[in-house]
C-alpha cells in the first residue's frame, strides 16, 4: 500500500524502563497524530504522557532520559489510563511510523497482553530499515538526523523523537520510494533474527546499504 491509502498516519515512540519487554515497561508515549485529507495528511494531535508503570528506575536510564522514579510516580497516569490512551490513536487503517519499531512495538504488545488485552496487528514503517538500506553507519536515530541536516527535537524524549522520526520521513520521501517498505523490519545478520509481534511484519537481514527493495520485489514476484 501507499501511504495516501491510509486514513491516519501515527508517528509514535516510547521510552522504557529498559531493554527488555518482557521485564521492563514503558515509563512514556509520544506520538504525532495524521489523518488523511484529499492526500493530505494533516496533523491532529500531538503529545507525550508518562506511565507508572515501575517501582524502580535504572539511574542510567534516568541520565539518558531525564525522567526520574519521582517523574512518573507523581505525573504518569496509571496503566490502564494508558491503554485508553493508545487506544485512542491506534487505530483502524493507520499506519504506523517509527525508528527501530520492532524495539516499540514489542513493548506495546506486551502491554496488552499483560493486561489480557488484544493489541491489534497494524502496518508498520520502520524508517531505521529504510535509512540502513541506503546510508552507511552509524544508523542511531540521531545519526541519521545529523547526516541529512534534519532538525532535531529533545532527543530520548518520546515526543522529541518524534519529532525527529517525522522529519526523517519526510526527507527519506523526497527521494525514495518509503511505501515499498511498508511491514518490512530489517535486522542484522551477524545476530540471532529478532523476534516480531506483529503478524503483518516480514524480517529481512539487512546488511549496510543493501538493498532491501530489491529484496521486496523478488518476494512479490515469487507469489
Amino acid at each position: 500500500m501507499k501511504i495516501n491509502e491510509y486514513k491516519n498516519v501515527l508517528v509514535i515512540d516510547l521510552e522504557t524502563s529498559g531493554l527488555s519487554p518482557i521485564k521492563d515497561t514503558i515509563i512514556e508515549v509520544g506520538y504525532i497524530l495524521f489523518e488523511n485529507k484529499d492526500n493530505f495528511f494533516e496533523k491532529i494531535k500531538g503529545e507525550s504522557f508518562l506511565i507508572n508503570s515501575t517501582d524502580y528506575l535504572d539511574p542510567r536510564i534516568e541520565t539518558l532520559t531525564g525522567i526520574s522514579l519521582s517523574d512518573i510516580k507523581e505525573s504518569g497516569i496509571t496503566v490502564d489510563k494508558a491503554i485508553i490512551e493508545l487506544d485512542k490513536i491506534l487505530l483502524d487503517k493507520t499506519l504506523v511510523v517509527g525508528y527501530n519499531l520492532n524495539f516499540d512495538y514489542s513493548f506495546l504488545y506486551q502491554l496488552y497482553t499483560k493486561n489480557n488485552l488484544e493489541y491489534k496487528d497494524l502496518d508498520c514503517l520502520d524508517l531505521m530499515t529504510v535509512y540502513k538500506d541506503h546510508y552507511p553507519y552509524p544508523h542511531k536515530l540521531e545519526s541519521a538526523a545529523n547526516n541529512l541536516g534534519l532538525e532535531r527535537g529533545l532527543a530520548h524524549r518520546a515526543l522529541g523523537d518524534c519529532e525527529t522520526t517525522y522529519n526523517l520521513l519526510v526527507a527519506l520521501f523526497e527521494n525514495i520510494d518509503a511505501s515499498s517498505y511498508i511491514n518490512y523490519f530489517g535486522y542484522n545478520p551477524k545476530y540471532s533474527i529478532p523476534y516480531c509481534y506483529n503478524k503483518n511484519v516480514v524480517l529481512v537481514a539487512q546488511r549496510y546499504m543493501l538493498d532491501v527493495s530489491k529484496y521486496i520485489d523478488s518476494l512479490k514476484n515469487d507469489k
